[in-house]
């Protein structure tokens, strides 16, 4: 039977009291070891959840002679004995071969009261070692409460958030057994905040689950009060005196220090720089997600973008709820090539997981030599589990601008990034267009994460007057921080024609602020989703405490480094670094090469932390925020910031085990297959279907044998759906220009062109291409996801 939250309380509780001598009287002076521990293991076989961990403490006080009998024994005893057996060797100091057994009882073809009682041993007697092994465990568990249970064992041991974000989705499961076994799990390991009203209505029931609620819920209570009592008490204005200025000394850490050194499972290898810059760490990343502590060496590498030899896997990247996702893979790079789409969740960098790391921790890994090669753990939703991608690493130069002419004069323009060229590359083709007869304009922002903010505002540039307010930044600190506007300059180009920009959940940055103050000035309509609210801005201040920094000499006592004080080259790199000391051989009072100094570490360069900090938030013309913060109303969690759309459309894709399927089929190339074929006879009518094959899949050569021929459960339409995104893809590889603006399956470019269209006055039905959506009635986006409580999707049934 499976452990109830109560019973395994208790089992926990037995393994602490076994910790207490227990005299066991077969156990006496010359007595058949052998004997004394077979008799122990067969009584385990029938004992009771309770009773099977005594046994399992009376083998360890048997003490190290009885390992050789308990490894005979572990093998040939049943799985319940075996249990007992693999925590008895772990308390023996036989910590590898008692874990690997319990991996094993761990393992999916086990009963449930095997494998639920060894992950929650492997949780209390394990380590961060196996974390790999646990992971891969979870990757194949289809049962809820095994996942649970090693979402909260991989937590404990490893701090891991993925663990942390498993559990959290059980929190949407419809099956009320599930919802309350992960509130438990997440009130457990201490985040009880967004479970307190599951653990209310659950405390009220006369269950074991029940008394554990109440028992959880109690002891929040206490903590609570615990740090009411820690306040000061509330004062009257008239009463208040100034807030009292902390000292701060690295005492707290010295003793945090000397408690790892004398009481951590594993020998630690830390010295005190590795504590300090630890705990900075911690407090940059308490602060939001983009103020950063950089050690010496983050710092050094984060400058060394301007590297000649930088490659990378082509895709535009960024941290979605903590997930490193891929936001859309450049045309033609390694990411495209390889079948990489948006949404995709980047787990794992040659074996490095990517959860708990920041985006320049896990870009560094990305990037690298060209013609070097990566693999990527990819997972995608309705994927069983993840699927490894070997990519082999390029220099990626790719134009931020693409364009085409859709039926009806509208023309369509993609911009990927804010690049220093991009205003400019956007001109033309807005030039290009108009000189082909554009009527209306639509302006896709999607998926792209910003770039440089003057960009955005000459993007501005081309569709308003001269002197309008784009963007304005302001921060509390006014010295760091005043307010500053940023204007129009140049003056209109392109007055007239009636614009349509798309957003997204990923459009973020200068994309928003461009899509914010076109908007407000009623310039452009906008469609789609709120947008992902990166309205804060940072700076970058260099730290010269020592340590981490290395020695330097304040010659004009002003607390910081100046280019004339004289340094000493502490890590011996060659070269003349911010900070360090130096001998003045010419005289002309600064450091210049050849003049000696000393490398310590022998690393090249000179080493100081920094650190980048949010001094100030974006603001819109009409005075509101962008910046994407979380608030409580009403007692639920939403956020808000970014940039609300006046049409609220989401995107259509085939749901979850649709996804799964097209995996298995690209796995064996299909579809690839299929139009490597048929592209060498029909080329002029794939680059037709391309563009327009009419929303069915009539027009496919030999469509139905293809179908027919497939070990599949996708259905036609989905096959087809699938069919055209590929045959879109392999038009493009054949061309050498990415085809842009799919209006047969983009429901959101479908019901921006409606837009576009009823702005230049043309009923879209009298459009042959756009019967096909003309007058369809498009899905709602759920209220709940306006208010800022989701994400929706709209699936392809």
């Amino acid at each position: 039977m499976a452990l109830c939250p109560a019973a395994r309380l208790f089992a926990l509780l037995c393994l602490v009291v076994l910790v207490l001598p227990i005299a066991h009287l077969g156990a006496q002076e010359g007595e058949d070891m052998a004997t004394v521990a077979g008799g122990i293991v067969s009584r385990m076989e029938q004992a009771d959840d309770a009773r099977l961990w005594i046994l399992a403490g009376e083998l360890t006080n048997l003490g190290r002679k009885v390992v050789p009998v308990l490894e005979k024994l572990l093998p040939e005893s049943p799985p319940r004995a075996q249990l007992g057996i693999a925590s008895a060797m772990i308390d023996l100091e036989e910590r590898s071969r008692g874990t690997k057994a319990l991996l094993s009882l761990a393992a999916s073809g086990n009963p449930l009261d095997i494998r639920l009682p060894a992950i929650e041993v492997i949780g209390s007697k394990g380590s961060d070692e196996i974390e790999d092994e646990l992971f891969s465990l979870l990757d194949d568990c289809f049962d809820a409460r095994v996942r649970i249970s090693l979402a909260r064992t991989i937590w404990e041991l490893t701090r891991d958030l993925r663990a942390k974000q498993v559990l959290k989705s059980t929190l949407q499961s419809t099956d009320p057994e599930v919802k309350v076994a992960g509130a438990l799990a997440l009130a457990e390991i201490g985040d009880i905040d967004g479970v307190k009203s599951i653990l209310e209505k659950l405390a009220d029931q006369p269950t074991e689950q029940g008394r554990l609620a109440r028992a959880l819920l109690t002891q929040a209570r206490w903590r609570e009060r615990a740090f009411s009592s820690a306040r000061a008490p509330e004062e009257t204005p008239a009463e208040k005196e100034p807030r009292a200025v902390v000292q701060y000394d690295d005492a707290l850490l010295k003793v945090i220090k000397d408690h790892i050194d004398e009481y951590y499972l594993n020998a630690p290898d830390l010295n005190d720089v590795d504590v300090l810059e630890a705990a900075a760490k911690g407090i940059m990343e308490a602060l939001d997600p983009h103020s950063v502590y950089f050690t010496p060496k983050e710092r050094f590498d984060w400058f060394e973008d301007l590297n000649p030899v930088y490659g990378g896997i082509g895709s535009y990247v960024n941290l979605l709820n903590e997930i490193f996702t891929i936001v859309r893979p450049m045309f033609g790079g390694p990411a495209y090539r390889a079948g990489l789409k948006p949404g995709d969740a980047i787990l794992s960098i040659d074996g490095w997981p990517t959860a708990g790391h920041t985006t320049n921790e896990i870009v560094k890994r990305l990037r690298g030599e060209p013609g070097k090669k990566v693999i990527i753990s990819v997972y995608r939703k309705g994927w069983q589990k993840p699927r490894d991608f070997e990519l082999t690493r390029e220099r990626i130069q790719v134009p931020t601008v693409n364009s085409t002419m859709l039926p009806g004069n509208v023309g369509y323009i993609s911009l990927s990034t804010f690049g220093r060229d991009s205003a400019q590359e956007l001109d033309t083709d807005l030039r290009k267009l108009e000189r082909q007869g554009m009527k209306s304009v639509i302006l896709d922002l999607r998926f792209n994460t910003g770039g440089y903010l003057d960009t955005a505002k000459q993007v501005c540039d081309l569709f308003l007057d001269r002197g309008k307010t784009v963007v304005w930044w302001e921060g509390r600190n006014k010295r760091v921080a005043p307010r500053r506007d940023l204007r129009t300059t140049s003056g209109t180009t392109h007055p007239e024609v009636p614009l349509v920009i798309l957003v997204n959940g990923q459009s973020a940055s200068a994309s928003e602020i461009v899509a914010g103050c076109l908007q407000y000035y009623g310039r452009a309509v906008l469609v789609g989703l709120r947008t992902f609210g990166k309205g804060s801005v940072q700076n970058l201040y260099p730290i010269f405490t020592v340590p981490p920094a290395e020695p330097w000499k304040d010659l004009n006592g002003n607390g910081s480094y100046d280019l004339a004080e004289r340094f000493f080259d502490r890590n011996r790199n060659g070269v003349r670094d911010a900070n360090e000391q130096f001998a003045d051989t010419n005289r002309n009072n600064r450091w210049d090469a050849g003049e000696p100094y000393t490398d310590v570490n022998e690393n090249g360069h000179f080493d100081y932390p920094a650190v980048k900090i949010t001094i100030a938030k974006y603001y819109l013309p009409s005075g509101v925020s962008l910046l994407r913060e979380k608030i409580t109303e009403d007692g639920k969690i939403r956020w808000i910031g970014g940039v609300e759309p006046d049409i609220w459309i989401g995107p259509e894709e085939p749901n979850g085990w649709r996804n799964e399927e097209i995996a298995k089929l690209e796995e064996k190339k299909v579809f690839d297959e299929y139009l490597d074929r048929q592209y060498e006879a029909n080329a002029p009518l794939l680059r037709k279907l391309a563009y327009d094959d009419g929303g069915k899949p009539d027009g496919y050569p030999d469509f139905e044998k293809f179908f027919s021929g497939l070990d599949t459960r996708l259905d036609r339409e989905s096959t087809w759906w699938w069919l055209r995104y590929k045959t879109r893809r392999k038009v493009g590889d054949m061309t050498g220009r990415e085809i842009v603006g799919d209006f047969v399956t983009d429901q959101m470019l479908q019901r921006g062109i409606i837009e576009a269209l009823r702005k230049t006055g043309l009923d879209p039905a009298s459009v042959a291409e756009y019967k096909l959506f003309a007058d369809r009635e498009f899905p709602e986006v759920d209220p709940a996801v306006r208010k800022g409580h989701g994400t929706p999707s709209t699936e392809r049934r």
